[in-house]
């Protein structure tokens, strides 16, 4: 019995998990107000497993709770490209420690997030254009990813999204 359990319990995971990765991939048809903490915890759910697979520890520092106006799907794709983004610059660049550190904050009524890596920075001679369409520094890439980002969050929110380099890594904003 403790066998067919399992393979139910199993089941009903994985089921939950196809529904999840439906709800995120549909797109928003319309404005509506969503609350941002727990539209990041659940995309951090969905790819926490990836990350420690990659020994990349990733972590949510919460301030504030946070509700923006806008759309709560397209927000997550910007979200998981900047954190595929900071997963490929560790293949590249290597460490005992990889970190990625996502911070929600609220100042008087709009949202800052913040994403913050040690993987060693973007460079400089890409920093400047890295949101152009097509403008990529992986060999394989199409450089749409922050290019599309940048659309969600300033042309469809009304919002700000901007990167910069630390002394450990890439840090990038989004103000909605």
């Amino acid at each position: 019995m403790d066998k067919v359990d399992n393979i139910l319990k199993q089941t009903q995971y994985m089921n939950t998990t196809v529904v999840d990765f439906q709800k995120f991939f549909t797109p928003s048809k319309s404005k509506s107000k969503f609350n941002l903490n727990e539209t990041i915890r659940s995309l951090i759910g969905l790819v926490k497993a990836d990350y420690v697979h990659s020994n990349i520890v990733l972590n949510l520092e919460e301030n504030d709770e946070v509700w923006v106006e806008g759309y709560p799907n397209e927000y997550n794709q910007v979200i998981l490209s900047i954190l595929q983004n900071a997963k490929e610059a560790f293949v590249s660049n290597p460490s005992e420690k990889m970190k990625v550190h996502i911070q929600i904050s609220n100042d008087e009524g709009v949202s800052h997030v913040r994403i913050i890596d040690n993987a060693g920075g973007i460079p400089s001679s890409l920093l400047p254009k890295i949101f152009d369409q097509y403008e990529t520094n992986k060999d394989h890439g199409s450089g749409l990813g922050l290019y599309i980002a940048k659309s969600v969050i300033e042309k469809n929110m009304g919002g700000k999204v901007w990167a910069e380099n630390s002394q450990e890594g890439a840090v990038f904003h989004i103000v909605v």
